[in-house]
């Protein structure tokens, strides 16, 4: 069995590596429709759509000209979600998304970060480097 590390993930938007990246989520679901019917003990669905959704948590960079400051509200992005680095075999999730939420939250006795939540439009394909 192989394991990773963490440390080596990488984002992506389009070619350029978003800078200062500390974690990322990915989330894909699945909704389903009941079709169970009485005197059945066991539940029975059928598949609808697929749904993905995630987020992105950096270290403020406001230089990141062609990776944070492209993830605005309401901007489509093509994310290259990067698991465990960029090896040529390595394991990715491209996609295109939705900026939906950007946080940015400051206090007086830490480093400044920004997360930005987005919602897959379309499929995420599962690809590699």
């Amino acid at each position: 069995m192989t394991t990773y590390h963490g440390k080596g993930g990488v984002v992506k938007i389009g070619a350029n590596t978003v800078a200062q990246v500390k974690s990322w989520t990915f989330t894909q679901s699945a909704e389903t429709q009941d079709t169970s019917v009485m005197g059945v003990d066991d539940e029975t669905h059928l598949v609808g759509r697929r749904s993905a959704s995630g987020s992105i948590s950096c270290l403020y960079d406001e230089t990141d000209a062609t990776g944070q400051e492209v993830m605005v509200a309401g901007a489509s992005v093509s994310l290259v979600l990067n698991p465990a680095g960029t090896t040529v075999t390595r394991k990715n999730r491209s996609f295109t998304a939705t900026i939906t939420k950007i946080d940015e939250p400051v206090n007086d006795n830490g480093v400044i970060t920004r997360s930005f939540d987005f919602k897959v439009n379309g499929a995420a394909t599962r690809g590699t480097n």
